[in-house]
């Protein structure tokens, strides 16, 4: 990737909105007023008896951009065709078209979104095959393929079954365990179709455990993803970060998650030496530990640098790392769509990536909506209107703003 030197004197720049804050679940936005709120779709459009996962962000005048999902009101303009919870979780009923709307604080946004009467032609689960040691889990995962030629995951409504229990298991959400060597079938169903993965459990055992990164510096107020890797007697590796239990010596100086989806996410706080530690219980060995020295630094951060990768209508690739200054313009199609990188550079000229940690602010959310949502940091998707729209990244005490400019297909 080839990095720009972004200088963040350009504060300035006629269209800046606001200083914007570091994006914070749990802050209170009584200072702020929330000014709109843009509804993003895990999919266009699902087929009848399917779900859909929709995420609410809001943005607060033009300052902060946070995800409401769980604090929205949602609701559906007929809940014969698509029910939604208060997750933003929806469930298709019937075919037909809906508005899906979600309210906050006397602020109301709405999506259109159709239910296909198309039916499923076939599954396919993923991966087809794999293998492990007694006890330790594996995960599938299963898509549908419909008669429109259309596809979906269906991982939260397909039904999991092990057609050979006494080798392995296999829990609601496609998580697998070998239980005794041999080999099992994991069928995923879903109205009376059917397709399996094969789940090989091996007698391998483990002989060592190692954390990556292994011994780190890092500066105050990042987050790094540790993982955990089991060797085992056959020469295979298999990562284990999900099923240990991870502490910091020190939580003065670093925390780590054991949250779903997040476990092993460490989060430097302040300066001093802390060991990250990882915890985990294997069927036929017993318990094992592994550990990595962390030293938080004073580096702070010098310059935020940015870039921005092009999608078409299609997810087609248009143009990727284009280089963003501050108070630049960039230009799109109002079919495109873009994953902006944040890449943070600090005083010891280290650079990490801090997309997922970086606040993201659209000026005018009819024109484009960027998302804080998990796992969508940074993705932008116009509106109902073209024009131009100030964007602005911020973390700790940096921010860029440059001008995104939506124009009719």
């Amino acid at each position: 990737m080839r990095h720009a030197t972004i200088r963040l004197l350009l504060i300035f720049f006629p269209l800046v909105l606001a200083a914007c804050s570091t994006d914070d679940p749990t802050r209170s936005n009584d200072f702020l007023a929330l000014t709109s709120i843009s509804i993003t779709s895990e999919h266009e459009g699902i087929a009848n008896l399917t779900d859909n996962q929709f995420t609410a962000t809001g943005d607060y005048s033009g300052e902060l951009s946070k995800d409401i999902t769980t604090a929205v009101t949602w609701g559906s303009s007929d809940e014969n065709i698509l029910t939604i919870d208060a997750a933003g979780l929806a469930t298709a009923l019937a075919p037909g078209t809906v508005r899906l709307t979600a309210t906050l604080e006397g602020v109301e946004s709405s999506l259109a979104f159709r239910v296909s009467a198309a039916g499923i032609v076939s599954l396919t689960v993923t991966p087809a095959s794999q293998s492990a040691p007694v006890g330790v889990e594996r995960d599938y995962h299963v898509s549908g393929t419909f008669d429109d030629t259309s596809a979906q995951n269906l991982d939260r409504i397909a039904s999991w079954s092990s057609l050979d229990p006494a080798i392995a298991s296999v829990t609601d959400t496609g998580r697998a365990t070998g239980i005794a060597v041999g080999t099992a079938d994991i069928q995923a169903e879903w109205l009376g179709v059917t397709d399996v993965g094969t789940l090989t459990v091996t007698e391998a055992e483990l002989v060592a455990l190692a954390i990556d990164p292994p011994a780190a510096e890092y500066p105050a107020g990042l987050s790094v993803e540790y993982t955990l890797t089991g060797s085992y007697s056959d020469g295979t590796s298999i990562d284990l970060t999900d099923q240990a239990y991870w502490t910091s010596d020190d939580e003065t100086n670093a925390t780590v998650d054991n949250a779903a989806g997040e476990k092993g996410t460490v989060t430097t706080l302040a300066s001093g030496l802390t060991d990250i530690i990882a915890s985990y219980t294997d069927e036929v060995t017993g318990e094992w530990e592994a550990s990595t020295g962390l030293e938080v630094n004073h580096a702070t951060l010098r310059e935020i640098l940015l870039f921005a990768t092009i999608y078409d209508a299609n997810g087609g690739l248009v143009s990727e790392d284009v280089a963003i200054d501050a108070g630049e313009r960039l230009d799109i199609s109002s079919d495109q769509t873009l994953q902006f990188t944040a890449i943070g550079e600090y005083t010891d000229n280290a650079e990490y990536d801090i997309t997922r940690q970086a606040n993201w602010a659209s000026g005018d959310t009819a024109i484009v909506t960027i998302s804080n949502s998990a796992g969508f940091e940074g993705t932008a998707t116009p509106g109902d209107e073209t024009g131009e729209a100030g964007i602005i990244v911020s973390f700790a005490d940096l921010e860029i703003l440059f001008t995104l400019d939506v124009n009719q297909q």
